[in-house]
């Protein structure tokens, strides 16, 4: 949803949708071609593959608590390249 948007545009829209997601209990539904917008934005995540309407494969669950200097700073830590890794596979396998 965030494609046409420069980089630091887009990041800073992505937190600003994290920050209202904190103040609100909102469940928010989004379909994204990014594999790391999917990991930084998502609690869950679902791979859909096959043909329309499609199927979905087991969730892959993203844990980010616990992060000292604020939700941006998730970008950097080793587990949101492994979550973008697993993401990756569970990709390649359905393709």
């Amino acid at each position: 949803p965030f494609s046409s948007l420069d980089a630091l545009t887009r990041e800073d829209v992505q937190d600003f949708l994290l920050s209202v997601r904190r103040k609100r209990p909102l469940t928010i539904i989004m379909v994204t071609h990014s594999i790391e917008e999917a990991v930084y934005l998502a609690d869950t995540v679902y791979v859909m593959h096959g043909k329309n309407p499609g199927a979905m494969g087991n969730p892959i669950g993203i844990a980010r608590g616990g992060i000292p200097h604020g939700p941006s700073q998730f970008r950097f830590e080793g587990r949101f390249q492994e979550y973008c890794g697993a993401l990756r596979s569970a990709l390649k396998e359905k393709a």
